[in-house]
């Protein structure tokens, strides 16, 4: 049920179906193969009110989440009742560590052993997974991600998309499917590695730094942008919520600024060249006060897919994990 094995590995599946959470909104993304070429056959949104969520991920209105994927759903006659989503919140942990390179099939026992010391809860009441986001040569160790969620949250999830008939192959943590961009991005984007990818979400920035084949850092913020978007959207943004959410931007950007030197302190050869942005808060103020701070190149990322007719489609950024999600299922 909850996998992050093949963050960086796609799939055998000829479709894949992304269903992202939030506070404000749930956002869906079904992608397919079509001689050779990634296509977008479906992609929808519904509005959630407020509160639908506890800041720890817990559901609290099981009810209207249900119309709302109901709805999402029978709109948009998705090809598969199969879909993966992510949970988000305080008890989604996430952790990165090292391990002397030793045999795989010895590996998952001492990963085990080891997050006993990261995670902060019994690993009895968990679903753990994890992955070797990079492998060290010249020190000889495995770059080891590991996420856990405690298993009471995970069957909220489970059985409110079950109640919808909806299947859900694998539950994800949001940053893990954020890794999956670059595969979409070379095209689009001109990618130098390693890149840093910031998800300005809905409740959560999420900040993942990748090259080609390995996931260097990763780190969830706890700091969204949901509500600016909404009242930018209305066109009822007052001074004062200008002023408060460039406060948000420049404290969200210091906080980049601090993990991206904390990574280059801790492996010297990592060293970013690029920001891309998604996420609801993703624009051109974002793109502004991050260049100013990080002293980086920064771009808005670019979505740029065909429609089941061949027509390109270009999708807003906020829709960034939905699509990670999807491709976690396609070649």
């Amino acid at each position: 049920m909850f996998n992050l094995s093949k963050f960086l590995k796609l799939s055998k599946r000829q479709s894949g179906v992304g269903i992202s959470l939030s506070n404000s909104s749930i956002r869906m993304a079904e992608v397919f193969f079509k001689n050779n070429s990634l296509v977008l056959s479906q992609l929808g949104e519904m509005e959630l009110s407020p509160g639908c969520f506890a800041e720890n991920g817990e559901i609290i209105k099981p009810d209207e989440i249900y119309r709302a994927l109901n709805e999402l759903a029978e709109i948009n006659d998705l090809r598969t009742k199969e879909v993966v989503t992510a949970i988000h919140g305080e008890m989604v942990v996430v952790r990165q560590f090292f391990l002397p390179f030793m045999p795989e099939k010895d590996l998952a026992s001492a990963v085990v052993w080891e997050a006993e010391n990261y995670i902060p809860f019994d690993l009895n009441d968990v679903e753990m997974d994890f992955a070797i986001a990079a492998r060290d040569e010249e020190n000889a160790q495995f770059n080891i991600l590991v996420a856990a969620v405690p298993r009471s949250l995970v069957w909220q999830y489970y059985d409110l998309f079950t109640s919808c008939g909806i299947e859900l192959i694998a539950i994800e943590v949001e940053p893990v499917a954020i890794t999956r961009l670059p595969k979409l991005l070379l095209d689009q984007h001109n990618l130098t590695f390693p890149t840093a990818l910031v998800d300005l979400g809905d409740n959560y920035t999420n900040l993942v730094v990748v090259s080609q084949k390995d996931v260097h850092f990763m780190r969830t913020i706890p700091m969204g942008f949901a509500k600016n978007d909404a009242k930018k959207e209305k066109n009822l943004v007052e001074l004062k919520d200008e002023m408060e959410y460039e406060d948000k931007l420049n404290e969200m950007a210091f906080e980049v600024d601090r993990s991206l030197k904390y990574l280059q302190s801790r492996n010297g050869s990592t060293s970013v060249s690029q920001i891309l942005i998604s996420g609801i808060g993703a624009d051109s103020n974002a793109e502004r006060i991050l260049n100013g701070i990080l002293n980086l190149p920064v771009e808005t990322l670019k979505f740029s897919l065909q429609d089941f007719k061949g027509n390109p489609f270009l999708l807003q950024p906020k829709y960034g994990v939905a699509l990670g999600l999807a491709l976690r299922e396609v070649d």
